[in-house]
């Protein structure tokens, strides 16, 4: 595809299946009247492609936005470029000819927005460069052309014909607000009715001009250092632009003055009061929402403006106008803005990382609190040890691991833990749940989910749930008898296991976070999660006692070992006491019990349906027999484990005419129903 013409016809048809809005143009200029308004559909396209075969191809942004980077000295466009694609990356990058102007594509987010600001979308500098914003069907941009004087446009790797329109990387009408901040704040200033602006308005917040000194340096020098650059850095950059032509030669030592005139005047012209607010926010641009950095909670857009509307100052505007500004719109000027990608949760590491990622880590309660803690002699301690010994039947290597997964997890907090904790009981009460409670409280409750079932952890919606968290505990499993519970454990598996996992908050698109959560799961029944003996993900523990600890003692438990003195001495006992190494597979446990736990269930699943459809003895080849099994379990089985249940369900196993067989009942069948398979399924 990519060798065809560029030329409408060619192209044209592909392009408008991909969502993309595209004319036929007569060089740069539309070829159809009222085109701003017309309907594009794929008659249109055929009937235009049919009478302009060879027209040049050109997109109305209808939901495209297109930045045009109109300038012709290299090194300040791809100074932008860069800045641009910094801010807001994955735009498509088109280029005309071998000249240094591009265009970067995108697509609106907010389609209902008006995306315009005040009717401007001209950026000019003092230097003669332009950046234009096409933001609307009253624009459009030529995307595949030819003939053109200057060169015919290519694409940088992709290109709309590789990327459909849907997949463009979104940008929000208030990321578009922080773009055109983003021009303004690198000094270009937005001109209306299309004029082209050849000086920088006389700027008040700038210091005194030396005589010699060319004013287009110094305001770029100004703003490098509003950015954080140091001298050095600086020096060299202004090195690049000589080189390049771009301004009037000035010396390194003229450079530096200017760097030392621009800090001084910056640090005489500060505003703590509007600082100290700013530094106490972060804007997010893939939750769009700003986050209050004391408390570490989101805000959307609309409520932090009506949360921090109030707030104005003296300052002094990009026209050198003093005036009553809000710190709202301050923040979007601001270079010093605190600005991030996403959230994450790295533990140990700063708020914002070094990918610009807004870091919702909280240290653990148990790591803040050891210190304060008694490691031996404890009430607590005891009563914390003698409820692990209830439940893992005083068995020693169960009591070790568990222990050892419980500390280990939580004095490693940037290390990943491979596999889960698995506690069952036939007893209610017995007090899986509340070891569970207290040690999400080792966590911290800000740390943790503690969930009744698995609806909210395998649910759509599992942002909440799973972001930010360092433990998820589920209270029970699944209900017996409830056949979604063999599909959950694949799908839990992948929680358990994965680096990176995909979560989604209701408004926001789905997105992928960091995986450090480790998992405990309760459950009264063998068979809430379904898995064969030799599963890896999960450590099951298995209490077989026929009675709970008498009711006293969990009244004593809760007492000292939720209080915040019992919390701490627990802490400074699993610190002093825990292994210093996991392994990256559990021990041996109890999970071969919970996979013959599972063969009854596999049983009356199998039997019950066959029954109703009156389909023995005929018999079953064995592939239709596992295919069966799995469909109607929702998940792979083990031949060795079909077998047993199958056995164990009054089937036997053998030969018929060479093809090994199912069959129930006393007496083995003489022939295979070749229809067996559909008719106890509903393949």
């Amino acid at each position: 595809m990519l060798n065809l013409p560029h030329t409408y016809a060619a192209l044209a048809p592909r392009l408008h299946a991909a969502g993309y809005a595209v004319l036929p143009l007569d060089g740069k200029a539309p070829k159809v009247p009222k085109w701003s308004e017309v309907a594009i559909t794929q008659q249109q396209v055929e009937q235009w492609a049919a009478e302009k075969p060879k027209a040049n191809i050109g997109l109305r942004c209808d939901q495209a936005l297109m930045v045009d980077i109109d300038i012709e000295v290299p090194a300040e466009a791809q100074r932008m470029t860069q800045l641009i694609l910094n801010q807001f990356p994955g735009g498509l990058i088109r280029r005309r000819g071998d000249s240094s102007k591009l265009a970067l594509l995108y697509r609106r987010a907010d389609l209902d927005g008006v995306y315009k600001g005040q009717g401007q979308k001209r950026y000019c500098h003092s230097g003669g460069g332009v950046v234009e914003l096409f933001d609307n069907s009253g624009a459009q941009m030529g995307i595949f052309s030819t003939g053109l004087d200057g060169g015919d446009y290519r694409w940088d790797g992709r290109s709309p014909l590789d990327v459909c329109l849907n997949d463009l990387p979104p940008l929000s009408l208030e990321q578009w607000g922080v773009l055109r901040q983003l021009l303004t704040r690198e000094g270009y200033v937005a001109a209306g009715g299309g004029a082209v602006l050849h000086k920088l308005p006389k700027r008040t917040d700038a210091p005194q001009l030396a005589t010699g000194w060319n004013e287009q340096v110094f305001y770029r020098v100004g703003a490098l250092v509003r950015q954080g650059n140091d001298t050095a850095a600086i020096l060299h950059e202004a090195k690049q632009w000589r080189e390049s032509g771009y301004t009037e030669a000035q010396t390194q030592a003229e450079v530096a003055d200017m760097v030392e005139r621009w800090e001084r005047h910056i640090e005489d012209n500060r505003d703590p009061d509007y600082e100290a607010w700013r530094d106490g926010w972060a804007f997010e641009e893939a939750g769009n929402r700003y986050w209050d950095l004391d408390a570490m909670v989101p805000i959307l857009q609309q409520a932090w403006r009506t949360t921090n509307g109030h707030l104005r100052g003296e300052h002094i505007d990009q026209y050198g106008q003093t005036r009553k500004q809000s710190y709202c719109d301050r923040f979007f000027l601001d270079p010093d803005a605190q600005r991030v990608l996403a959230t994450t949760v790295a533990p140990e590491q700063q708020l914002i990382t070094d990918d610009r990622h807004l870091n919702l880590w909280r240290d653990y309660w148990a790591r803040l609190h050891a210190d304060k803690g008694q490691p031996d002699g404890s009430d607590a301690v005891r009563l914390f040890g003698e409820l692990v010994d209830f439940l893992c039947d005083g068995r020693d290597e169960m009591i070790d691991t568990l222990l050892d997964w419980i500390g280990y997890g939580l004095f490693h907090p940037a290390e990943r833990l491979r596999w889960s904790i698995l506690l069952i009981s036939d007893l209610k009460g017995a007090g899986k749940s509340l070891l569970c409670t207290t040690v999400a409280r080792l966590y911290g409750m800000d740390n943790a989910s503690i969930l009744p079932g698995l609806v909210g952890l395998l649910s759509q919606f599992n942002g909440s749930v799973l972001q930010g968290k360092a433990l998820v505990v589920v209270n029970e499993t699944v209900d017996k008898g409830d056949s979604s519970k063999f599909g959950a454990v694949e799908t839990l598996k992948s929680l358990i296991t994965e680096d990176q996992i995909s979560v989604e908050h209701k408004g926001r698109d789905r997105h992928q976070i960091d995986n450090y959560a480790r998992f405990m799961f309760c459950s009264n029944h063998l068979d809430g999660l379904p898995f064969d003996e030799n599963e890896r993900r999960f450590f099951a523990i298995v209490c077989q006692a026929a009675e709970a600890l008498d009711a006293d003692f969990y009244a004593r438990f809760v007492e000292a070992c939720h209080s915040e003195q019992g919390l701490a001495d627990i802490a400074a006992w699993l610190r002093a006491h825990h292994s210093d190494a996991l392994p990256s597979r559990p021990p041996v446990s109890d999970t071969a019990l919970v996979a013959d736990a599972l063969v009854e269930d596999f049983v009356a699943v199998i039997n019950d349906h066959v029954d109703a459809n009156r389909m023995y003895p005929t018999a079953v080849r064995a592939k239709d027999m596992g295919d069966i099994v799995d469909h109607l379990t929702n998940r792979r089985v083990s031949a060795t484990h079909r077998v047993k249940a199958l056995n164990r369900g009054g089937w036997s196993v053998g030969k018929i005419k060479e093809q090994r067989v199912y069959w129930r009942g006393d007496s083995k069948p003489d022939n295979i129903d070749p229809d067996i398979r559909s008719e106890l399924t509903d393949f």
